[in-house]
């Protein structure tokens, strides 16, 4: 994705997204971008610094993105089962989601789960006890 400014038409930055953008919906301040892809992909980006903050996994081939008007919440919806899904936009502790859901799984991450969900962070083996 290409982000120009609207005043003078010059490119500010490029957001790459793994796969074709189908939707997008900007925060409340300019500050964040929602971008949902066509591999069911919705990636949260910092329009400040260019780095994505976030990437979910939806269970949609092309979600849909609306970000609430307090940037609080990101809603996606889901053409396949006609739902619609809440996501809340500050992450939290990426430690303690991991324990989570390495619990919950019964197994850690696979290297392209932590390059897909948490990318930038170094992966660990195994779950924390």
């Amino acid at each position: 994705m290409r982000l120009r400014d609207t005043a003078t038409g010059r490119q500010r930055s490029t957001l790459t997204h793994t796969s074709s953008v189908v939707s997008v919906s900007f925060g409340p301040d300019g500050r964040l971008l929602a971008a949902g892809g066509a591999d069911g992909t919705v990636r949260l980006w910092d329009l400040a610094t260019g780095q994505a903050q976030r990437t979910l996994a939806t269970p949609r081939s092309s979600p849909q993105v609306f970000l609430s008007p307090d940037g609080h919440t990101l809603a996606t919806d889901s053409e396949d089962d006609g739902t619609v899904r809440l996501w809340p936009v500050t992450p939290g502790d990426p430690d303690a989601a991991v324990t989570r859901i390495c619990h919950a799984l019964h197994r850690g991450l696979t290297a392209h789960e932590w390059a897909q969900y948490l990318p930038g962070r170094p992966a660990r083996r195994g779950c924390a006890s």
